[in-house]
């Protein structure tokens, strides 16, 4: 008997009528994680040593940290050296896991941290293993996998507005408008609170920011688009496109289509471990159906910048003893003259 077979056609992020404007990512910096940040290949600075009850390491292509007892380290880089003008866009991105979950400390200040300032755009960026939110806006999302990496996006189109997106998933918009200032990046983490002792293992593979562009091609998937033999390719939840320059697409970028079955949902898209930035994986809620024909599609990325995916985002409060914990930090950044906007 002849195996069952079923169709997928993956027309996602291809040049079609509906979609005359695809965006891709001209690159301006990478960090793999294959050598320490402060190395002098990889161009970052020493924020705040690791020393102390602190550990730096590389492990299977990916920079480690591993903390006790709330010992903090800081790693920055200025994208912008003065007196140059800003990019006129930016994207910055970063995969990162952790062992430690939201439910062992107090909700704030004992984790990992990502500082993002661009233009009149300022986010600070909290994570643990399985959470992640805003320190200032009040933003956040629950649910990831426990020491599992993830992806996280920031993009801004012209330095005033921005979003800030895990695995695809929007999770902080801009509450208010900023004030100009030093174009930086910054990652690091405190470990656990001192008031609470904690043992973290945080890992990052990579850092890469750039400016957004235009026009880029899908040169492969994995699978092919076409007649998949089910005994070759079971249980098919997830696939890999490849364009033929940087690129990535969020959740709400994609719409399935089945016909007689009932359509999967995209629930994540991110990168593989020490993938490509021309890579993106897809991830669906189920596998594919089998004897049905599934059609994926890009919807114009206007929606990725332009409106806000409220049933993402969840609401708190601001919580006034993180603040000061991020507002103590900036102490420790080397002098550096604000870049005006050009």
């Amino acid at each position: 008997m002849r195996p069952v077979t079923f169709v997928v056609y993956l027309i996602i992020f291809s040049a079609v009528a509906w979609c005359p404007r695809a965006w891709s990512d001209n690159m301006l910096h990478r960090y793999d994680g294959d050598v320490l940040p402060y190395d002098p290949s990889a161009g970052w600075l020493i924020f705040q040593a690791c020393d102390g009850a602190c550990a730096e390491g590389l492990d299977a292509g990916s920079f480690v940290l591993h903390w006790t007892n709330g010992n903090q380290a800081a790693y920055g880089y200025f994208f912008t050296p003065a007196p140059a003008p800003s990019p006129p866009s930016l994207w910055i991105e970063w995969r990162f896991r952790s062992d430690h979950s939201l439910t062992a400390a107090p909700f704030f200040g004992c984790d990992a941290i990502v500082i993002l300032s661009y233009r009149s755009t300022h986010e600070v960026v909290e994570m643990y293993g399985d959470s992640a939110n805003s320190i200032e806006g009040g933003q956040y999302i629950t649910g990831l996998a426990l020491n599992e990496f993830h992806t996280y996006r920031f993009e801004s189109p012209d330095g005033l507005t921005f979003h800030v997106a895990v695995d695809g998933r929007v999770f902080i918009e801009p509450l208010g408008p900023g004030s100009p200032g030093s174009d930086y990046v910054e990652f690091g983490g405190g470990g656990g609170c001192i008031q609470r002792p904690a043992v973290v293992t945080n890992a990052w593979d990579h850092f890469r920011f750039g400016t957004i562009g235009s026009g880029e091609q899908i040169i492969a998937t994995d699978p092919p688009a076409g007649v998949l033999d089910p005994l070759v390719y079971p249980n098919l939840d997830r696939f890999l496109v490849t364009y033929d320059s940087p690129n990535y697409a969020y959740i709400d970028d994609i719409t399935v289509e089945v016909t007689g079955g009932v359509a999967p949902q995209v629930i994540a898209t991110r990168r593989r471990d020490n993938g490509n930035p021309e890579d993106l994986e897809v991830v669906l809620d189920r596998a594919m159906p089998i004897g049905a024909t599934t059609r994926l599609h890009l919807l114009p990325h206007r929606r990725r910048l332009r409106r806000g995916l409220r049933s993402h985002l969840h609401q708190r409060r601001r919580h006034v003893r993180s603040r000061r914990r991020v507002h103590g930090r900036a102490a420790l950044l080397p002098a550096h003259p604000a870049v005006p906007d050009p």
